[in-house]
């Protein structure tokens, strides 16, 4: 089975899907890492677009497991690892004195957290919809400013990411992931039943087609299809 990789189908131009595909590979993601909490009480650590492969079918399937640790019921005190620009922030403090920036960030939890693969799945969802990458004012020559993003969420600049323009259920189950505290995120199973639901119960989106279409003279980005409720074609750009 010939495979390839998710940003390859995010960011091809001759790749159309519908908001009904984005739903079914949300379905697929978090149930993938559902299962391997649930079953396997692990963690992968470096969700990204391009640790997803979509199959000939269009299926997605989670690879790279060479960061995956066990956490049993809860989280494991360690040492973050994977990709800057998809990791979780680390937990940081929530009270109401103020103290130095670099002490808060410096104090952060930094377990290991199913909720941390939430985040990043939610990140990756995100530029599924969006059709582009997250976090690109961090970008920097040669890499991506981790720091400054901490920095900006510590001294609350940024407390939320950027909405992605779809429905607003889709919206706050994204927003609900991506939170920057961990303890505020919600399980993969939550998030898989609240997909399931939204796919179940908006007959629009349940309407489209799942597979993707392929035009080698389409030369645009195209949102997904259905994004604003309409069977319309829009440009990203």
């Amino acid at each position: 089975m010939r495979q390839k990789e998710q940003n390859g189908v995010i960011f091809d131009p001759a790749i159309v899907y519908s908001m009904n595909t984005v739903l079914t590979w949300g379905i697929q993601l978090f149930d993938a890492i559902d299962h391997m909490y649930q079953n396997h009480k692990m963690v992968h650590r470096d969700i990204k677009p391009d640790n997803i492969f979509v199959t000939n079918e269009y299926q997605l399937k989670i690879g790279d497991f060479g960061l995956v640790k066990v956490v049993g019921d809860g989280t494991v005190t360690g040492t973050f690892i994977g990709t800057q620009r998809y990791m979780s922030p680390p937990e940081m403090k929530e009270d109401r004195v103020q103290r130095d920036v670099y002490e808060q960030i410096k104090e952060a939890d930094v377990s290991n957290s199913h909720r941390n693969d939430i985040y990043s799945l939610g990140l990756v969802m995100w530029e599924i919809i969006e059709r582009r990458t997250i976090f690109t004012n961090y970008e920097m020559p040669g890499g991506f400013d981790r720091d400054q993003l901490l920095f900006d969420i510590a001294l609350k600049r940024v407390t939320e990411i950027e909405s992605p323009e779809c429905q607003s259920e889709i919206q706050k189950t994204i927003l609900r992931c991506t939170n920057f505290q961990r303890i505020h995120r919600p399980p993969a199973s939550e998030v898989l039943d609240s997909l399931k639901q939204t796919q179940k119960a908006n007959e629009f989106i349940s309407s489209l087609p799942f597979m993707p279409t392929e035009d080698e003279n389409q030369k645009k980005l195209m949102k997904p299809i259905g994004f604003d409720d309409t069977t319309e074609g829009k440009s990203r750009e």
